[in-house]
């Protein structure tokens, strides 16, 4: 995968879909100038905004035109998407009106869905048949309130016990614990919290905002997201009485330059700049409850105690927090505002075929075809650039899975669809080689049965 190198500050995430054995692992962030009130997670994936690219790689072409076949992802057997495809659906705009005609065009990829957006769909399909004049946002919002009770009931759960384990903690911690408390229990309410402002969360949300622009926008509109984007990266990293008022005349810039602009009714954007200049001085704001913060502040707040058998208890039960990758209810409450078009493209796009560098760029991987792998977007960004031979003994399925994958693509190359695509049949030995390398030969794939019909392919 494509990755930003960056040294520092040891972060822990741990893989929610699982392709076999559960383990976490380490991904690094700067130390120096780390925000205080942005999730390690959320940092990350702001240093990494293009994490992905689909359309960049040297010699990839072929590779790409591959997705359109149902090819595989070599980490999770599930069968990609063609993301071109979907967005022809989306400019054409099938992903508007009732939710029967949504089921009736993403059906046939609902095999290629990841567990909490298949259970949505499937459930969606059963209100169809009754309602099939319903829009999706509708839907949606009509779900909110009986998800949120579910969601915070789990959750209370997980509060609970850390509120137990808290009681050992010293004098001082258990303070900075409650006071960690007392916000989230705002949050969690829909009350006002005083929440310091951070240049880093809000250059994050904006290209955030860019990314869905640029999938659904006007041309006009894509290019005055990257105006903002040139402006916001004149902020300061840090936020004191002695840069306030700078952040804020850029601040203010950017909400004048969206205001009179082909953005100006873009709500999203609207509330980012509003929610953005009342967090920069200070006043209270509505902001919802976000588990990624809320482990980063835990993690700063354990980060001092000497007991670490008693700091590894308060993380594993923190991570019990339902996410909106393994429980339906966060899910429903996180996208509840989403717009139809985004709401459809959500339900498939962790599925978009991708390509996967074999060897990490960042650990001297090349552009070339010999080190690429079909991989679904949410998996090419999940393994980062751990080492293939780790992941491996992480997910030893992987050895099934990239199999199957090979076996596919032999199928195709003797039916002559690689040279359809001019894609060469030796990728599948370059590929499979490659893999034996990066595994010290622990994971050797099957190519027996490709017919190699002519020496220079």
């Amino acid at each position: 995968m494509k990755i930003i190198p960056i040294t520092g500050y040891n972060i822990t995430y741990r893989n929610e879909y699982k392709t076999g054995v559960t383990k976490d692992y380490k991904m690094k962030t700067p130390q120096s100038d780390f925000p205080d009130d942005i999730s390690c997670d959320l940092y990350v994936q702001a240093l990494m905004a293009k994490y992905i690219t689909f359309g960049a790689y040297a010699n990839s072409s072929g590779l790409k035109r591959l997705f359109s076949y149902g090819i595989p992802c070599m980490y999770s057997g599930i069968k990609m998407i063609d993301a071109t495809k979907i967005r022809k659906l989306e400019q054409n705009g099938y992903f508007n009106g009732g939710i029967a005609k949504i089921v009736s065009v993403l059906e046939p990829y609902e095999e290629s869905m990841l567990p909490i957006e298949k259970e949505l769909f499937g459930y969606i399909k059963n209100v169809a048949e009754t309602s099939p004049d319903k829009k999706f946002p509708e839907l949606m919002r009509e779900l909110e309130p009986e998800h949120f009770k579910k969601l915070r009931s789990q959750q209370a759960v997980t509060f609970f016990k850390l509120k137990e384990l808290s009681k050992s903690f010293p004098p001082d911690k258990q303070e900075e614990f409650n006071l960690l408390m007392q916000n989230t229990d705002k949050k969690l309410s829909n009350a006002p919290v005083i929440v310091p402002f951070s240049s880093y969360e809000f250059q994050y949300k904006l290209q955030k905002l860019y990314d869905t622009v640029s999938e659904h926008g006007e041309a006009d509109e894509i290019k005055t997201m990257r105006r903002l984007l040139h402006y916001a990266s004149q902020l300061k990293n840090t936020t004191n009485s002695k840069t306030r008022n700078y952040q804020g005349h850029v601040l203010r810039m950017i909400k004048y330059k969206a205001g009179s602009s082909s953005l100006k009714n873009n709500q999203e954007l609207k509330e980012l700049l509003e929610t953005s200049e009342r967090r920069l001085y200070n006043m209270p704001v509505n902001t919802p409850f976000n588990r990624k913060s809320y482990l980063y502040d835990l993690m700063k707040i354990t980060d001092g105690l000497e007991d670490e058998t008693l700091k590894e208890q308060v993380f594993k039960t923190a991570e019990e927090l339902p996410t909106s990758r393994n429980n339906l209810s966060a899910f429903i409450l996180k996208f509840q505002n989403t717009p139809s078009t985004r709401l459809c493209y959500r339900l498939v796009s962790d599925s978009f075929g991708s390509i996967e560098h074999l060897l990490p760029q960042s650990k001297g991987g090349r552009d070339e075809l010999a080190n690429y792998g079909p991989a679904s977007a949410y998996f090419n960004s999940q393994r980062g650039n751990v080492d293939f031979l780790d992941y491996f003994h992480e997910h030893p399925a992987i050895h099934q899975t990239c199999q199957y994958s090979v076996d596919k693509m032999i199928e195709l190359a003797n039916k002559g669809v690689f040279e359809k695509i001019k894609l060469p049949r030796k990728y599948i030995i370059w590929f499979s080689d490659t893999i034996a390398r990066l595994t010290d030969n622990e994971l050797v794939l099957n190519t027996s049965k490709l017919k190699l019909i002519d020496a220079k392919k």
